[in-house]
């Protein structure tokens, strides 16, 4: 069995979904099939990571360059048919496009994940001018390009009905991605925890999406709850230029400079090491699917705080806490988590790295991920 794995930007700075894809690999590889993963940017940024990358560079805002026309081209030349997927992360850039394109050429089986990238909040949020342009993306470019698709994934339950709409006919998949528990850098013991100053967190791009805005506000007016101070990890978000710079006014204005820190990026065994510290994540995102931080959070035996947006909505069975998306939902949220002892924060923290073991590691969803690709490669109907 042969995957290869297309992603928009391999960076680690592009957020979830690439690493995701990279995960998906590793554990496929892992499992005995051969993998390989394509897509723009510097492929040294993976190196360690044992996946064979092929990167390109591309070419303005879609990213399409005879680079990547050519890295497409020898990936997909490199499998036999009848044993070969191709899975495409993402849906709007050229790498995307392309790849579903030349698969479909080829007579090689497709399988698109959409990680809530076709949430209606994405096609308004930047107003009527923008979801016009956007719709008639999708329309033109889009539609005749994923009309061969094999099957369409979701990884939560939430975005179904969307998927639904957008390809009609089509077989939809829920699945949850999962993370790599034999990976060394997730801590699965305790870190000491201080009783005071606790530290929250939040991981992620700085974008509205992720609802950062609503945290900062519903953080104001805490001031009496035990000490606290925030953590904000994350790059600011290309889509959405000077938006550092607006959140620095927003804490500047609701006077929690002294509380809040922009820390930047930070990757592997630093960005692990930092959720096992923290007291609680913060992932109050608008639209989610499915927030990856949160399985990594709880991997680490972090407990964390996000949406039903994320469409996790098993996550209370572990020692997470659900809430709708809304500042009052938020704060009360918070007065509920910097209420805790320690020793319920260390329970629910074990309680989160036990859900993530059961479902949502590899070594849980691997055997079901490699039945899917087997089915869709030989032409059956995947098991849904």
């Amino acid at each position: 069995m042969r995957v290869v794995y297309v992603v928009d930007d391999i960076s680690k700075s592009a957020g979830g979904v690439p690493e995701i894809a990279f995960q998906t690999a590793k554990a496929m590889q892992d499992s005995g099939a051969s993998v390989e993963v394509v897509g723009l940017g510097d492929a040294g940024e993976r190196r360690g990571s044992n996946v064979l990358v092929r990167s390109a560079q591309g070419g303005g805002f879609w990213g399409f360059s005879r680079e990547l026309v050519q890295s497409l081209r020898t990936a997909l030349a490199a499998g036999t048919r009848g044993s070969q997927v191709v899975h495409i992360h993402g849906i709007w850039k050229a790498p995307q496009v392309i790849a579903a394109r030349m698969a479909s050429r080829r007579g090689i089986p497709t399988i698109i994940s959409e990680y809530g990238i076709l949430d209606p909040w994405f096609w308004k949020y930047r107003g009527w001018l923008h979801a016009a342009r956007k719709r008639l993306f999708w329309r033109l470019v889009c539609v005749p390009a994923y009309r061969c698709v094999a099957l369409v994934h979701s990884p939560t339950p939430r975005q179904v009905s969307v998927l639904r709409n957008l390809f009609p006919g089509k077989p939809i998949l829920t699945l949850p991605p999962g993370v790599d528990l034999g990976n060394a850098e997730f801590k699965s013991g305790l870190s000491p925890l201080a009783e005071e100053p606790r530290e929250l967190l939040f991981v992620g791009r700085l974008d509205p999406q992720k609802g950062i805005d609503l945290l900062l506000h519903a953080l104001h007016g805490l001031n009496d709850a035990p000490s606290w101070f925030l953590s904000v990890v994350g790059p600011e978000h290309t889509r959405v230029p000077g938006y550092r710079s607006h959140l620095l006014k927003l804490v500047a204005s609701l006077g929690l400079e002294s509380r809040v820190r922009f820390e930047g990026p930070l990757y592997g065994t630093a960005k692990y090491e930092k959720y096992a510290r923290s007291w609680v994540l913060l992932a109050p995102s608008r639209v989610e699917a499915p927030g990856f931080v949160n399985f990594e959070a709880g991997a680490c035996s972090c407990p964390s705080v996000t949406t039903i947006e994320t469409g996790i909505w098993d996550w209370t069975d572990g020692g997470g806490v659900l809430i709708p998306v809304s500042v009052e939902a938020l704060r009360a949220a918070l007065k509920q988590v910097l209420g805790w002892s320690v020793d319920e924060r260390a329970e629910r923290g074990r309680r989160s790295r036990r859900l993530v073991e059961e479902r949502y590691s590899w070594q849980a969803l691997t055997p079901r991920w490699g039945s899917v690709y087997q089915a869709v490669a030989e032409g059956r109907p995947a098991e849904l």
